[in-house]
């Protein structure tokens, strides 16, 4: 059997799942931009990343900079105020690694709405959804508390 013949029915089978992907995909989209047009219209306008590293959206394996320090290269996913306003997002970092191998410092490189991001990092928000929003839920109740403490301590 040629190559060709091989290659016919495997190539057939990978558009077919590219066409369903594709579909899936805009459902991916759509329910992002629900979820974001909700928590806008909540007006929580509180800024949350998931930053720890069992939270990312994606992570390179660790590496050396130009100036030969190592380090990694990560996305985080999170919900924050961009130039336009309050959108889901993602931003890209780069961490320092000590000679413990913890990361030291960090470097926010691009942030952006997680509508631009890739496919894969997208799919990866929509499984990050419920921890997000769990972490939003505890930022604005911290707030709320924050407020009634002060509030009590200027009412003596």
């Amino acid at each position: 059997m040629s190559d060709d013949k091989k290659l016919t029915p495997l190539l057939s089978s990978l558009l077919d799942t590219a066409d369903t992907l594709n579909a899936r995909s805009k459902k991916i989209n759509t329910i992002l931009q629900t979820v974001e047009e909700q928590l806008v219209q909540a007006n929580v306008g509180l800024e949350v990343w998931l930053a720890s590293p069992g939270q990312r959206l994606s992570a390179d394996a660790p590496g050396r900079d130009d100036d030969d320090r190592l380090c990694v290269s990560y996305t985080e996913f999170g919900f924050t105020r961009l130039h336009d306003g309050w959108h889901l997002a993602a931003q890209e970092c780069t961490a320092y690694v000590d000679d413990d191998g913890d990361e030291a410092s960090h470097v926010i490189e691009r942030v952006y709405p997680i509508a631009n991001a890739s496919r894969k990092d997208r799919i990866a928000a929509l499984q990050l959804l419920p921890t997000l929003i769990e972490h939003l839920q505890a930022a604005a109740q911290e707030a709320i508390t924050t407020i009634d403490e002060a509030e009590r301590l200027t009412l003596c």
